[in-house]
């Protein structure tokens, strides 16, 4: 089993293939929230709505790739025939699409390969890669990049494949284990941070900006802790009202924040908005008119809602996603009993998923052996029909049919030997003369993954 957990700084550097060996590989580029802080990742986040032409984008990088763009993390993935020269041009894609310079931000990427990009994969969709350990909403993240991607036609098999086992891993993981029980997430850290810094929501005004579904998620779970005075605010009024309606808040115009910011104490803020909805001159006139009376305001959106600076106005307190660490550790001290056995469902998803691409680079050797078996046995069943050319018809066939059960026969058991032992295949080419493909795990034909 994986000595990971979730708490550990892994390597940035480290290029591995599927088997140690040349050849198509998985191939990952990506930063989170452990390789940079949410100033580098807002940077290159990816709003939902960029998605399909940043998908298009990726096509003069890489012939096909799926972008995994969350709060904590921005992540491409493609399967490549030399995975160094792919990782390459995908860190060129992210700060070339984002119009960025390659300054320090690069040195916040990550960089996987072959087996440890899987394994990377499967335990994101676990749910161990993530802020909040065994949250929820990652799972349905990963599912919503992957069709994001097969919807812009840049999907290969051999992607699509390691996708959906992702999938599988994640529902694994929240059915066989207690990952999941009580689930948390960076909306429920956060209205447990306000908890705990006020000591309790029902005496204090909240202010949720966005109704989006982190903003559903943080309207319920502020509910839930007792909050009585719930304002909800969207760019769409109807979806703001909706929301209010469902957790008997109020919902207030867009443009109504800055007139309702004086009478709050508590401001959550998770829109997708790529300039910051709550500046310095808007807190700064609340607070003048709330007397210095101190406001909280915790920014769970990435790229952030609210200007850094107003940290620095008398009276306010202020949290980013970043702060969360703090309710993070403690949901895993909840859940560490949990770890082992989400990370030996990884473990055992992972041989599963390479025992598969290993057997795709067998697929072209065996097709070499039946033909080079064929080739042999129409050359001398030619020799030694033509010498037995008094035979009757009916004969000749039964000697057809009788080389053809022979070379099977033959073939039979090193075909099934070298499936079931691919790291064989060397010694199997080098055996029989046949040419070598290089490398394991090429995608199967268009459209065909068994």
């Amino acid at each position: 089993m994986s000595d990971f957990t979730p708490s550990e700084q892994r390597t940035t550097s480290a290029v591995m293939t599927m088997d140690d060996t040349t050849g198509p590989a998985v191939t990952l580029v990506g930063l989170n929230h452990r390789t940079a802080p949410v100033e580098v990742r807002e940077k290159l986040s990816l709003a939902p709505e960029l998605t399909a032409r940043a998908l298009t984008r990726l096509r003069d990088y890489a012939s096909q790739g799926v972008i995994l763009s969350t709060c904590n993390r921005t992540e491409v993935y493609t399967v490549a025939d030399n995975p160094a020269a792919s990782q390459d041009r995908l860190r060129r894609f992210l700060f070339d699409f984002h119009s960025l310079p390659l300054d320090g931000a690069a040195s916040c990427l990550y960089y996987y390969s072959g087996q440890e990009a899987v394994r990377h994969l499967f335990l994101v969709a676990a749910g161990l890669d993530s802020l909040i350990v065994g949250e929820y909403q990652i799972l349905g993240q990963v599912k919503s990049a992957f069709q994001s991607a097969q919807k812009s036609g840049g999907l290969g098999p051999s992607l699509s494949r390691l996708f959906r086992h992702a999938l599988r891993v994640g529902r694994r993981a929240r059915f066989e284990t207690a990952i999941g029980r009580n689930p948390v997430s960076v909306s429920h850290a956060a209205v447990e941070l306000a908890r705990k810094t006020l000591g309790g929501l029902s005496r204090h005004q909240v202010l949720v900006i966005s109704a989006g579904e982190m903003g559903k998620l943080t309207a319920q779970s502020l509910r839930g802790h007792g909050a009585s005075r719930i304002l909800i605010a969207n760019r769409t009024y109807s979806r703001a009202a909706q929301l209010a309606a469902r957790i008997a808040g109020n919902a207030i115009l867009f443009s109504k924040v800055w007139e309702a910011l004086p009478s709050c104490d508590v401001v959550i803020s998770a829109t997708g908005a790529r300039g910051y909805v709550l500046d310095w001159t808007a807190v700064s006139s609340a607070m003048h008119q709330r007397g210095h009376r101190p406001m909280l305001l915790i920014d769970i959106a990435v790229p952030r809602d609210i200007d850094p600076k107003v940290a620095y106005i008398p009276g306010v307190t202020l949290y980013d996603i970043d702060d969360l660490h703090l309710v993070a550790e403690a949901s895993l001290a909840e859940r560490r009993g949990e770890l082992g056995k989400v990370q030996a469902i990884v473990d055992q998803e992972l041989d599963k998923f390479m025992q598969w691409w290993q057997a795709q680079g067998v697929v072209p050797t065996l097709i070499s052996l039946q033909d080079l078996g064929e080739a042999v046995r129409q050359q001398e069943l030619a020799e030694a029909l033509s010498k037995l050319h008094h035979l009757p018809v009916e004969e000749r066939t039964h000697v057809e049919a009788l080389s053809r059960a022979i070379v099977r026969g033959l073939l039979h058991r090193p075909l099934v030997a070298v499936k079931s032992h691919p790291e064989l295949l060397s010694a199997f080419q080098a055996l029989f003369g046949l040419p070598s493909e290089n490398g394991a795990g090429p995608a199967p034909p268009e459209g065909n993954e068994t």
